[in-house]
């Protein structure tokens, strides 16, 4: 797995008709800035509650789960 941030920045989220990327974006342990992209796919049953495609870092979870949200989606 890609280095864990220690400092989230920023997060991005970006909606396709078949998929949903969240860019998380933040400094490493050793201070250098970087980005970690995780994916997620609409359920067939709600395009708005999303399933995760990789696992997620623990230390990310709940920064993504809040943007999105605040986008309208859920991960199931």
């Amino acid at each position: 797995m890609e280095d864990s941030l220690t400092e989230i920045t920023n997060c991005s989220v970006f909606s396709y008709s078949n998929e949903v990327l969240v860019e998380v974006h933040g400094y490493t342990e050793d201070g250098e800035f970087t980005a970690i992209t995780y994916q997620f796919s609409p359920t067939e049953t709600d395009e708005m509650q999303l399933q995760p495609r990789g696992q997620i870092d623990s230390a990310h979870e709940d920064e993504i789960q809040n943007i999105l949200a605040e986008k309208g989606y859920t991960v199931v």
